[in-house]
């Protein structure tokens, strides 16, 4: 059974925060009165013959309007790639603009390089774990002894500066692993 309070939010959704239209634009577009729409936002069940127009003339998939994926657009390709690997639709049309551009090549070969690197997933982690610190039950701190001084610092902190080192080291790990590749081949590094 189609949850009706699923539908009407992601209806909401679709007109307020992604084709940012008023009710009375949005119901315009669909050839509807405001009323009806406003209706469905207050909870009134959609009529099916209603959802298909509103999938047809905004080109929103079914599927995001069902609370069944979390892509908006009627694409395969972008709903396939969601499927598989888990990105938001925002960061796939990020990487196809960026696949469409002029320094393509390079820029999705540094994105490559740093997704295949081993320590990919190690960055994963620890950036996921800076957002499930709970900052309402107090700070969390780490306490280092270094040379007999005690230093503290937040967990945040802590991961912060431990990825940006980290991070540095890859990015020259790959430089140098590009420079080798290049002089390999005979090219100029």
């Amino acid at each position: 059974m189609i949850e009706r309070k699923i539908v009407n939010r992601r209806v909401n959704e679709l007109r307020d925060n992604i084709l940012c239209l008023t009710q009375k634009d949005f119901a315009e577009l669909l050839g509807k009165g405001r009323s009806t729409v406003n209706n469905w936002e207050q909870g009134t069940q959609i009529k099916s013959d209603d959802l298909e127009r509103i999938c047809r003339v905004t080109g929103a998939s079914a599927d995001y309007l069902l609370g069944l994926s979390e892509v908006w657009r009627r694409s395969e390709s972008l709903q396939s790639i969601h499927a598989e690997t888990g990105l938001s639709e925002e960061a796939i049309i990020k990487l196809v603009k960026i696949n469409k551009g002029p320094d393509a090549e390079r820029f999705l070969r540094v994105i490559s390089l740093l997704i295949e690197n081993s320590n990919a997933e190690f960055f994963l982690v620890l950036l996921s774990s800076l957002f499930d610190i709970d900052a309402s039950s107090g700070p969390k701190t780490i306490s280092v002894d270094i040379n007999g001084e005690p230093l503290t610092m937040s967990t945040e902190g802590f991961l912060i500066e431990h990825i940006k080192t980290l991070f540095v080291q890859d990015i020259l790990d790959i430089k140098t692993s590009i420079g080798k590749r290049r002089d390999g081949n005979g090219e100029r590094s």
